[in-house]
């Protein structure tokens, strides 16, 4: 994030206060809204991402989706529906041992 220019570390830095302060006062406690980073690879999105999670004290979920041919689930009139790659994320494995409630899932590489 160095190689931001001033006035977009400063806007950044001002986000970020914004978030950590209405965690603490509890504001956050309805449904959290999605933030979107844009830019060009190498900017620091996830890096900022991962900084906004320790901050919070959330744990990050880092999930690569160009690595997957089929994000999206199967539709529930199939007669085998299954959850897409991110819903599983979001909703957790019932093979999984971790707990992903209240987490930051950060979905890279988006085309």
């Amino acid at each position: 994030m160095r190689n931001y220019p001033e006035a977009v570390r400063l806007a950044i830095g001002a986000f970020v206060a914004t978030i950590v302060e209405d965690a603490k006062s509890s504001l956050l406690t309805k449904k959290a809204t999605p933030i979107m980073f844009v830019g060009p690879p190498g900017t620091g999105k996830t890096y900022l991402a991962k900084q906004l999670a320790s901050l919070l004290q959330l744990p990050v979920q880092c999930m690569d989706i160009s690595r997957y041919k089929r994000v999206h689930g199967t539709g529930f009139d199939s007669s085998n529906p299954e959850k897409g790659v991110i819903a599983e994320a979001l909703i957790g494995a019932s093979s999984q041992a971790q707990n992903w409630s209240n987490k930051i899932l950060v979905l890279d590489e988006i085309e």
